[in-house]
C-alpha cells in the first residue's frame, strides 16, 4: 500500500513539471526596449555636464583670489610684529643684567663675613676644651684594687655553689627518659645572705631541667651573711647548673 502511494505522488509532481515546461516555452520573451529612448537619454547628459562645466570655473578663480589677499595680509603682519619685540629686548636686557651682579657681590660679602666669625668660635672652643678634661682628671680619684676583698667574695661563691648543688634534684621522669642539659641562672645575694631577683638566662631546652634549677634555688633561700671586709650592699652571681647522667 506505501509503495503505491509513493508511486502514486511521484507521478503527480513529474506530470505537473512536464505541464510547467510546455506552458513558459510556448510564451514569448522580451528581449529589448525600444530604441526610442536613447536619444533623449544623451541629450539630457550633456546638457548637465555643461551646466557643470560652466558653474565650476568661476568657482576656483574667486578662491584664488581669495586666497592671494589672505596671504599678503597675514606676511605683512609676521613682517612687523617681530621688529617691534627685538627693539623692545635691546633696550630692556642691560637693566637686568646689573642688578643681578649688584645682587652677587652682596651676597659673597655677607657668607665671607659669616665662614669668617664661624672659623673663629670653633678656633676659641678647641682652646677651652683641653683645660676641662685636664681638670677632670685631676678631680677624679684613682680607684683603689682591694686583694684582700676580692678573695673574700671568690670564697663566698664557691661556698654558695656547692650549698646550691646540694638543694639541686635530678628529677626520676628525666633520669628514665635520659633527659640531659646545662642551665644557667641568674640571682641577687644581699649583705644578709637573701636570695632576690631569681631568674633563668640560659635554658637546657627541657622544661624540668629548668625547673628543677630554679627550684634547688629557691630551696636555698639564704646563705652566710657577708664578711665584714666585703664592702658592699649585695653581690650578682651566674650560676650555671648541670644535669648529666653517669
Amino acid at each position: 500500500m506505501n509503495k503505491f502511494i509513493i508511486f502514486a505522488s511521484f507521478f503527480v509532481v513529474t506530470s505537473l513539471h512536464i505541464l510547467l515546461f510546455l506552458y513558459y516555452r510556448n510564451t514569448p520573451i522580451i528581449t529589448s526596449l525600444p530604441n526610442i529612448s536613447n536619444p533623449i537619454i544623451q541629450f539630457q547628459l550633456t546638457k548637465i555636464v555643461e551646466v557643470e562645466k560652466q558653474i565650476e570655473k568661476p568657482i576656483v578663480e574667486e578662491k584664488k583670489e581669495i586666497v592671494k589677499e589672505i596671504i599678503k595680509e597675514i606676511k605683512k603682519e609676521e613682517i612687523q610684529k617681530p621688529a617691534e619685540k627685538i627693539k623692545a629686548i635691546k633696550k630692556e636686557t642691560p637693566k637686568k643684567v646689573e642688578k643681578e651682579k649688584v645682587q652677587v657681590k652682596e651676597v659673597i660679602k655677607e657668607t665671607v663675613q659669616k665662614t669668617s666669625e664661624n672659623i673663629e668660635e670653633v678656633k676659641e672652643i678647641k682652646k677651652t676644651i683641653p683645660t676641662e678634661q685636664s681638670t677632670q682628671k685631676t678631680i677624679e680619684p684613682i680607684p683603689k684594687i682591694d686583694h684582700q676583698e676580692n678573695m673574700l667574695i671568690d670564697k663566698y661563691a664557691s661556698k654558695l655553689r656547692e650549698e646550691i648543688n646540694k638543694n639541686k634534684s635530678y628529677p626520676t621522669i628525666s633520669k628514665k627518659l635520659h633527659e640531659q642539659g646545662n642551665v644557667i641562672v641568674s640571682f641577687r645575694v644581699l649583705k644578709s645572705g637573701k636570695f632576690i631577683n631569681i631568674r633563668l638566662i640560659s635554658s637546657s631546652n627541657k622544661e624540668r631541667l629548668d625547673k628543677a634549677a630554679l627550684n634547688a634555688l629557691y630551696d636555698t633561700k639564704e646563705f652566710e651573711v657577708f664578711d665584714k671586709a666585703i664592702n658592699k650592699e649585695f653581690l650578682d652571681f651566674n650560676l650555671p647548673l648541670e644535669f648529666k647522667l653517669n
